[in-house]
């Protein structure tokens, strides 16, 4: 079955719905950045979510909310 996602907006709020993105609980912005870079490596899912907001931040389609942030904004700006 194929899930429905919304890519006009990324939450990293820890248990955030439908992302798999979301930061943990208690995690900071080192180990969040390192569980990305292992779920790029890993996860084709990921590897294209990560492009698909990519692209929407570049055209300003994409709402980033929660406390990493800055982390996965500077993350899509290197893709």
């Amino acid at each position: 079955m194929i899930g429905a996602y919304d890519f006009s907006v990324l939450d990293t709020t820890p248990g955030a719905a439908k992302t798999l993105l979301a930061a943990l609980p208690g995690e900071d912005a080192s180990a969040y950045r390192l569980r990305l870079r292992e779920a790029w490596r890993l996860n084709p899912q990921v590897r294209q979510h990560l492009c698909i907001y990519a692209r929407h931040l570049k055209k300003g389609r994409l709402r980033i909310a929660g406390p990493m942030q800055d982390v996965i904004t500077d993350v899509l700006r290197s893709l």
